[in-house]
């Protein structure tokens, strides 16, 4: 006779029955009162319950919790030395989470280089004065040449990140995910906006990853956030705002449409630029201060080629700045009067 605590009298009794040839013995349980006698789909409810394996909480991105890792791999190591011919599909299970976790683990690696090299490659630039006296235009004898840039030649000296941020840009326009620009079917240009989020970080990854950290960390190689006088640039960057974009030059999209079009490829399809500034004045308030070009194009990519900028000084001289693979052009949104070639 068992006591409950809330006064329940329960009886025990044994019932033999027999099965292959042998007694088993099942206990029943019942209550005297007020205990409500269950179902038989109930009691197959709960029987199943006790009987359905333990399944190890998940977290969000699909992987056990590390507490029960260590479990879950010797239960499948267990289970893969058995005669069970369901530890081939728990090996099999376990295997898949491994390889998952390796594959996130890897992403996260390769997101951390490229974000940790655009940072070095940024801290390597000449030095603050050389920079800051460059983009404010500020001659040696301390007059104003009406330059505004600065170009640096191998700037990530990594010619595979440079590749990969290539085929990205290449994989879109495929893709169909970049824009006609100005010149029309016949231009054979196409761009985008570089936005991030994770719809676009799965399509360019190394790209987003270069603009957040040359956005992060460009500003200080411009000036001293310590420094309370003015400097030479007279303004100060915000280190998490930017505009960002792709470009590129597809050679047989602009062949096929003249083709297309019947039009002999001639000056009018390719009319010569008007030179002009980033901010032209036109959109109030607009507080962009320094543009940062980074050139992909191929090692035999020239002059012929296009694709470079031509900026035009103070006192009228013009100077061309060649498209060149890994190639860093930076100079003043506000105050370099240039036109894309």
């Amino acid at each position: 006779l068992l006591h409950s605590k809330y006064g329940i009298n329960l009886t025990q009794s044994f019932a033999p029955t027999l099965i292959g040839h042998h007694h088993h013995h099942h206990t029943i349980l019942s209550a005297v009162k007020g205990k409500k006698k269950l179902s038989a789909s109930e009691k197959r409810k709960r029987r199943g319950k006790k009987l359905a394996p333990k399944v190890p909480k998940m977290e969000p991105h699909g992987l056990p919790r590390p507490d029960v890792w260590d479990k879950t791999t010797e239960s499948s190591s267990t289970n893969a030395n058995s005669d069970d011919p369901s530890s081939s599909s728990s090996d099999g299970g376990g295997d898949a989470i491994k390889a998952q976790a390796k594959s996130l683990i890897d992403v996260q690696r390769k997101s951390v280089a490229t974000l940790t090299h655009v940072k070095n490659s940024i801290d390597a630039l000449p030095p603050r004065s050389t920079l800051q006296a460059a983009l404010s235009s500020t001659s040696d004898d301390g007059g104003d040449d009406g330059i505004y840039h600065i170009v640096i030649d191998n700037f990530l000296n990594d010619d595979a990140l440079c590749s990969e941020m290539a085929k990205e840009g290449r994989s879109m326009l495929d893709a169909m995910e970049l824009d006609l620009e100005s010149g029309g079917i016949c231009g054979g240009q196409f761009g985008t906006a570089i936005v991030g989020g994770k719809e676009q970080y799965v399509q360019c990854p190394r790209c987003v990853e270069y603009v957040v950290s040359l956005t992060r960390h460009l500003p200080a190689s411009l000036y001293d956030e310590d420094e309370e006088e003015d400097d030479l640039l007279g303004f100060r960057l915000d280190s998490a705002a930017s505009m960002a974009g792709i470009r590129t030059f597809d050679r047989n999209a602009r062949a096929s449409a003249l083709q297309l079009l019947n039009v002999e490829e001639d000056e009018d399809t390719n009319p010569v630029r008007p030179f002009d500034y980033v901010v032209d004045g036109k959109t109030p308030d607009d507080r962009r201060k320094v543009t940062a070009l980074y050139f992909m194009v191929p090692d035999d990519w020239n002059a012929e080629c296009g694709g470079g900028m031509r900026i035009k000084t103070d006192d009228g001289t013009e100077v061309l700045i060649e498209a060149k693979r890994d190639r860093l052009l930076i100079f003043r949104s506000d105050k370099c009067l240039h036109r894309m070639e």
